[in-house]
């Protein structure tokens, strides 16, 4: 047999004929005896017994972690995973910095922060975690169908019942949801009374129209609003803004303005959990939230699973679906604060700072009705937990297919592009009377049956915009929260303007004939 093929094999003995030897060895019975019975060196039994060299030691030098350590480190790995917060391999090598850092323990690793090798061989000794590719979530792929809303529901109710959590869903005051919003210091008035004459009303703004101020709310099923965390892009909070802001809220800082993982954690663990014990909730809660990767830290996930904390990430790209906070909570908040905005400044006439902006916003968010937040968990879902709740209807997957059978127009026949659209919509605005387009928006509204055909390609251009619309939203709102980014509310891709008119190199001879090539088009 060649040197080549040749396998040695390194240990002449067992795992099992090691602890019988060691055993016999303690108990008093001779080395040179136990070592010719089970085959073991007897220079190894010495070593174990007289030099006290661990049983199960292992060749090669020590690991980075302990043993402790790189079993607690795969398992928040795993349970990550499971919960809907898959990691990449960067985030693995932070938090093993972050454990040698608090350790004080210096390694081979520049600023204790391991490499690429280090992550394969850790892989290699963990061989129940997997490394697999990710898929962009492009817009083609940011579909969310029932079938992957009620499979999520399944999961969800899967896992508590494998960790005998089930109950929780039976509670509704230990069932949370929350997610950070921007409030704007200075928001759109909305609709202005004016001369009928007039096309457009303009308002002064008194600030920075883009100024905004990042709040982390927190809502449970029963109905209670949780003091919020106000998030400020300092790294020193200035002692003005701390004295403004509620006792019982809590104050945030990040260069970004946006919820780290540390700030994350601070609130968890000094307004969250500490919230739910004064109120003598029951525990095991669970908290819902999305699935951003900042959310859950090695340092969270460990103080949950001690504290009975179940953080569940909700349904990728799917918030404005089955978020609580999206779906029912947000809005009606920003209105409150808009009224309040408006008030204070009709009173003192003052400009809104960041230094006024917590009492002014206490006074919005404590007006939110128990009944708005818990229809808002009954709508996705949560509480009941009911999957059948879910408007499904808002699936731009199943909006897509209903428009196809409405609307008439099939895409295979048509090869109308989204301008046309735009283009098309812009030629009603201009054309048509105000009150016509007002009749169409009340029938469309009320689902009411009409077969005039301007109205049925009115109603296409716009249910054409709104779905484009909202595609680019929810994968706008995806990027933005994936890179911390300030929030910038959506306006409407096409005006409703004169000016809007004017851009077109169309004259209206061609509008004409494109009006009625799209009509015949739409009735065939």
């Amino acid at each position: 047999m060649s040197k080549k093929g040749r396998v040695y094999k390194l240990y002449q003995y067992s795992d099992s004929d090691l602890e019988k030897a060691f055993e016999k060895c303690r108990n008093g019975e001779s080395f040179r005896k136990v070592a010719a019975e089970l085959n073991v060196p007897r220079s190894t039994l010495f070593a174990k017994i007289k030099k006290n060299i661990p049983l199960r030691a292992r060749r090669g030098p020590k690991t980075i972690l302990l043993k402790e350590e790189e079993n607690r480190l795969k398992n928040w790995i795993l349970n990550k995973a499971r919960l809907g917060f898959p990691m990449h391999s960067d985030e693995v090598k932070i938090a093993v910095k972050k454990i040698l850092d608090e350790a004080g323990r210096e390694s081979m690793f520049k600023d204790n922060k391991p490499g690429d090798k280090w992550m394969q061989l850790f892989l290699k000794r963990h061989p129940e975690i997997k490394e697999k590719l990710t898929e962009l979530a492009l817009k083609s792929h940011v579909c969310v169908s029932e079938e992957k809303l009620r499979e999520w529901f399944s999961g969800v109710k899967s896992y508590l019942e494998e960790t005998n959590s089930i109950s929780v869903l039976e509670r509704p005051e230990s069932i949370f949801n929350g997610d950070e919003t921007s409030i704007p210091l200075y928001p759109k008035s909305g609709r202005l009374l004016g001369p009928g004459k007039e096309r457009n009303f303009h308002e002064i703004s008194t600030g920075k129209e883009t100024e905004t101020v990042t709040v982390l709310c927190s809502f449970s099923a029963a109905g209670a609003s949780l003091p919020p965390m106000i998030m400020f892009p300092y790294k020193r909070i200035p002692a003005y803004l701390t004295k403004s802001v509620p006792a019982d809220w809590s104050i945030g800082r990040s260069e970004s303005g946006w919820t780290v993982s540390s700030t994350f954690y601070q609130y968890i663990a000094n307004v969250f959990y500490p919230w739910c014990v004064k109120q003598n909730v029951q525990f095991p809660v669970i908290y819902f939230l999305n699935g951003h990767k900042s959310h859950l830290s090695l340092e969270l996930s460990d103080f949950c699973t001690e504290h009975n904390i179940i953080l569940v990430s909700l349904f990728p790209h799917a918030t404005h679906i089955i978020q609580p906070c999206d779906v029912a909570i947000f809005r009606p908040m920003k209105y409150k604060w808009r009224d309040v905005v408006e008030l204070y400044q009709q009173e003192t006439q003052a400009l809104l700072t960041k230094a006024t902006f917590a009492p002014l916003f206490k006074k919005a968010f404590d007006r939110l009705s128990v009944d708005t937040i818990k229809n808002g968990f009954r709508k996705c879902g949560l509480y009941p937990f009911n999957a059948d709740a879910i408007d499904y209807d808002r699936c731009i997957s199943t909006r897509r297919q209903q428009m196809k059978g409405n609307v008439g127009i099939e895409e295979t026949r048509v090869s109308l592009k989204h301008s046309d659209f735009i283009s098309t919509k812009k030629f009603f605005d201009c054309f048509l009377e105000k009150r016509r387009i007002q009749e169409f928006t009340e029938i469309r509204k009320n689902n009411q049956s009409c077969n005039d055909e301007t109205y049925l390609l009115w109603k296409t251009c716009i249910e054409k915009l709104e779905l484009a619309e909202a595609e680019e939203s929810q994968c706008t709102k995806e990027t933005t929260a994936e890179n911390h980014c300030q929030h910038n509310f959506m306006e409407d891709n096409v005006s409703t303007s004169d000016d809007g008119c004017d851009g077109i190199a169309i004259e209206r001879s061609e509008y004409f004939e494109y009006f009625v090539a799209a009509q015949s088009k739409c009735q065939r």
